[in-house]
């Protein structure tokens, strides 16, 4: 149980003033940081030498890929993931990539000490985490209400196919490519996705999706 005597963490990040406060903000919750490191390799290699049970992504110098997050959660015992994003990728298909691969939890670099503590709360119970602020649509509006069941089965084959090729992090023009149809083929497959599962932006229809077990 994250939060519990005895829990451990490795946190990576690029600039060792942020990884100071993101120890002590652990410390609260009684986590105790056994590793830092400034690059996602170091990470990965810290949390498996020291089996922490949690590992925490703010910005490191390599940056992070869905690959990285996969070979963390296929360890033997796989740490609880946690990603701070910067706002202004909040939206982009990176992130999107990142949630798909398996993080635990999505969080802006700027939470607080409490929003942590509570989010470490619910990805020990099984939860999977996604800031609020991540669930505004690219206009700043909150995102609509999840679809219905029935709805949501009316989803065709592509456009399950177009929702496996987004959450690899591919752009309109990749998944274009990859499915031998233009960019606005793209755009209408998405338009219609967007509808069926009540989203407004790739990065809703992403977390739905994974919410309904459509992701490959």
């Amino acid at each position: 149980m994250l939060g519990g005597p005895g829990v451990t963490a490795v946190v990576v990040d690029r600039w060792p003033l942020v990884r100071l406060g993101l120890s002590g903000a652990l410390a609260k919750s009684g986590i105790e940081v056994v590793g830092e490191a400034a690059k996602v390799s170091e990470g990965l290699l810290l949390v498996r030498l020291r089996s922490a049970g949690l590992l925490i992504f703010g910005s490191p110098l390599d940056g992070l890929s869905p690959t990285a997050v996969r070979s963390a959660r296929h360890d033997q015992t796989p740490p609880k993931i946690v990603v701070l994003v910067a706002p202004d990728a909040a939206t982009g298909a990176e992130v999107s990539g990142l949630f798909a691969a398996g993080v635990d939890a999505l969080l802006l670099v700027s939470v607080g000490s409490e929003e942590l503590a509570d989010a470490l709360v619910r990805i020990a119970r099984g939860e999977r985490v996604v800031g609020p602020e991540l669930g505004l649509d690219h206009g700043g509006e909150p995102a609509r209400e999840a679809a219905p069941v029935g709805e949501v089965g009316s989803l065709t084959a592509k456009e399950l196919e177009v929702l496996g090729l987004l959450s690899q992090g591919h752009s309109n023009k990749q998944i274009a490519r990859a499915l031998y149809v233009s960019d606005a083929t793209i755009k209408t497959h998405l338009q219609h996705i967007y509808v069926k599962l009540a989203v407004q932006s790739r990065f809703g229809a992403l977390i739905r999706a994974a919410e309904l077990g459509l992701l490959p």
